[in-house]
């Protein structure tokens, strides 16, 4: 038996929250302990945004420094531990009991998301490899999970604003990631909108933000979904690309749904 690995991927608007929802509804039918990974949510063994990036040191320093505060999710390698924060409301919930002046520091050495002081590259690349080969190999061949954005979506955007690179460096990067869980059951599929301005407009309107129509946004939105096209013809598991230009959000569901049951 194999670990049943679900990515669902697009930009935003394309219901990926709402989708990978919706699949974990319909997994638990037939396994209670299938679990879903959402943006933002803690643990999530292969994203970290709103994790601070420390050496062992640091983290030792900071451990006798506030003595009261149990570091929940923190992450351990050989060389450096990523420590949550409260980086949004989901995760306040779970690290709450930071002082202000803790929250101010973690948030100063930030891993990933938009980071004051980056990490280079290579430690960024390697440090996800790491964590996606450590997931991978904890693996038992019993789980099913469904994961929101979480193999295209957030690196990309991390890389996209942190480091000048050439896309077949990006590419690499991702590719690597994904060998990771070729020997599972894991399946991807991308839902797409063929105009993406309409599609964003519409988002920009229902959440209230003129980030999505915001020129520059746009912009690195369209490379982005270029970007991703490209990667997906070359990932190492089965992808699957889903046109929603219709909106037509019953038969993506139920398009996802005979894909995972293949």
């Amino acid at each position: 038996m194999l670990s049943k690995l679900i990515f669902i991927e697009g930009l935003p608007g394309s219901g990926k929250t709402t989708l990978t929802k919706k699949i974990l509804v319909g997994l638990k039918q037939k396994n209670p302990e299938a679990k879903a990974f959402l943006e933002s949510e803690l643990p999530n063994p292969i994203n970290f945004a709103g994790h601070a990036y420390l050496t062992l040191h640091e983290f030792n320093h900071l451990k006798k420094q506030y003595p009261d505060c149990k570091f929940v999710h923190s992450v351990f390698s050989d060389d450096y531990v990523l420590v949550p924060y409260p980086f949004s409301a989901i995760q306040y919930k779970e690290t709450k009991e930071y002082p202000e002046d803790l929250v101010v520091f973690l948030r100063s050495r930030e891993f990933s998301c938009r980071p004051q002081n980056k990490v280079g590259f290579s430690v960024y690349s390697k440090t996800m490899l790491d964590r996606w080969e450590a997931f991978s190999k904890g693996l038992t061949g019993k789980e099913e999970f469904v994961f929101d954005g979480d193999i295209l979506q957030h690196p990309l955007d991390d890389i996209l604003h942190n480091y000048d690179i050439s896309q077949s460096q990006i590419e690499r990067h991702i590719l690597k990631t994904a060998d990771t869980i070729s020997n599972s059951d894991a399946k991807l599929f991308y839902i797409s909108q063929n105009n993406i301005e309409e599609s964003l407009s519409r988002i920009a309107v229902e959440r209230k933000r003129s980030i999505f129509v915001d020129p520059i946004w746009l912009k690195h939105w369209h490379k982005r979904k270029k970007i991703e096209l490209s990667i997906i013809k070359k990932l190492p598991i089965k992808a699957e690309i889903i046109d929603n230009s219709n909106y037509d959000w019953a038969n993506v569901y139920n398009t996802i749904a005979r894909g995972i049951e293949k």
